[in-house]
């Protein structure tokens, strides 16, 4: 379950109810440990932002493209200066970046490699939305 930090308390005691014996997997930007204790489940916490480095947000990148590539193979790549520009701008944070990028994409006309240049023109008309982080 993802975003598990939006159920009401009714809600999560539906969830713990429900996934009895079961293994429960959930993704939330606040700690349940609290919830995993009071039902007497044991929890394994793992911080994703721990496991992001340059080469991931790298492969991720190429990744995303690829599902939208031709049969001539993908239309567009981050070169090694775009792939540093938004982990130096964004590290481990992939929301940010993921927004950032969505913005940027939109005026994205032309095919080949995304740069640095084209990532710093972008981000000057760029607002991070409130509440992003």
């Amino acid at each position: 379950l993802d975003e598990a930090q939006r159920l009401f308390i009714l809600n999560q005691q539906r969830l713990f109810h429900q996934a009895q014996g079961k293994t429960l997997i959930i993704g939330t930007h606040m700690s349940w440990k609290w919830a995993f204790r009071l039902h007497r489940w044991d929890v394994t916490t793992i911080h994703i932002a721990d496991h992001i480095t340059r080469d991931f947000v790298q492969q991720l990148l190429h990744k995303r493209l690829s599902v939208f590539a031709t049969e001539q193979g993908a239309q567009l790549y981050f070169d090694d200066s775009a792939v540093d520009y938004l982990w130096e701008r964004w590290g481990n944070q992939l929301r940010g970046m993921e927004w950032f990028l969505y913005h940027c994409l939109q005026t994205q006309r032309e095919t080949g490699a995304i740069t640095a240049h084209h990532l710093e023109q972008a981000s000057i008309n760029y607002t991070t939305p409130a509440g992003l982080y």
